[in-house]
């Protein structure tokens, strides 16, 4: 069975031949590589010309840039595969991750097989939090996604069936564009397997536009979670609370960023912070009623909204890890 692999690139000339290193040197070896340049302006392009040449089974396809989104859907339509997998160009696979997929498959046929990451910093490693299970109700593994880090809303730790594709797309221009496709994904899928197994390294960067100070996009880090818990609010009502307790956590992420924005003087701030209010009291009933939170972020919330200064001084320091 064809495996497809689609690594969307972006200027990563330092880290995209370890990236497809660990693709080239998989123990299971009837796979597919493409390589979705997207408009490089380093040697990212001409390095992937490169190792396509060295390996019979990586494609190279070069696009205008358009962002992750275009390059994935553009892998897609291009893909060969029965299942389909997703690696970043500044990550890594575990080299016996796609062989460990298939003995699954053989064993008890899924539709999405999902693996545990290794978060790799600077300075240090970090294992998420997994399970291993076997789903045929999809409430239980949508329930999953939001119970566990190791699995969660990312693309880059699950091989799908190709067929789930056919009306399922990344929105193009989005920031956190994973989410609501993985939702979608699974939502429609049969059957879904999780294993504890480690599967990639997905390294940490300083420059991420997800750990930055504010800036008015990240404001999408709600409204991606907004469209997501209307979603599970219809189809699985068992899990919202825990897509609630998620809602939240997407408001205190953006407000400590915006409280630190206003504390160096950001002059939009209290275009910015109305609008996180008028969002918060859509959604305040399904919150304040999740039994998923515990006191702390509701109080956390509520100091954001009478003291954003003091808000921002404690937010690492109660609420930072392990949202």
């Amino acid at each position: 069975m064809l495996i497809s692999i689609i690594v969307p690139i972006y200027n990563t000339e330092k880290t995209l031949e370890r990236a497809v290193q660990s693709l080239t040197q998989q123990t299971y070896e009837d796979i597919e590589i493409i390589l979705v340049d997207d408009g490089s302006t380093d040697e990212s392009g001409a390095i992937a010309d490169q190792l396509a040449e060295q390996d019979e089974r990586i494609r190279v396809i070069h696009q205008e840039n358009a962002g992750p989104s275009v390059a994935r859907n553009n892998g897609i339509a291009a893909a060969a595969g029965d299942y389909i997998a997703f690696l970043d160009s500044d990550d890594e696979f575990e080299t016996y991750i796609l062989e460990l997929f298939m003995e699954s498959y053989h064993h008890r046929p899924m539709d999405i097989f999902i693996f545990n990451i290794e978060r790799v910093f600077s300075d240090r490693k970090q294992v998420r939090n997994s399970t291993n299970a076997f789903y045929t109700d999809m409430e239980q593994a949508v329930a999953a996604l939001f119970t566990y880090n190791g699995v969660d809303f990312y693309v880059h730790n699950k091989i799908f069936n190709a067929e789930l594709f056919q009306n399922v797309t990344f929105p193009v221009g989005k920031l956190y564009e994973d989410m609501n496709p993985i939702y979608d994904l699974v939502a429609q899928a049969h059957a879904v397997e999780i294993t504890n197994q480690i599967g990639i390294r997905y390294y940490d960067t300083s420059d991420s536009l997800t750990t930055e100070t504010f800036r008015p996009r990240q404001v999408e880090s709600i409204t991606e979670r907004l469209i997501l818990h209307q979603k599970v609010k219809r189809d699985f009502p068992s899990v919202t609370g825990k897509s609630a307790r998620r809602l939240l956590d997407g408001f205190l992420g953006v407000a400590e960023k915006l409280a630190m924005a206003k504390k160096n003087g950001y002059p939009k701030f209290e275009q910015f912070d109305q609008k996180l209010k008028r969002y918060y009291a859509i959604y305040q009933e399904d919150i304040e009623a999740s039994n998923e939170l515990n006191w702390k972020k509701h109080w956390a919330w509520w100091l954001y909204t009478q003291w954003p200064a003091g808000y921002a001084m404690i937010y690492h320091l109660y609420l930072g890890q392990g949202k």
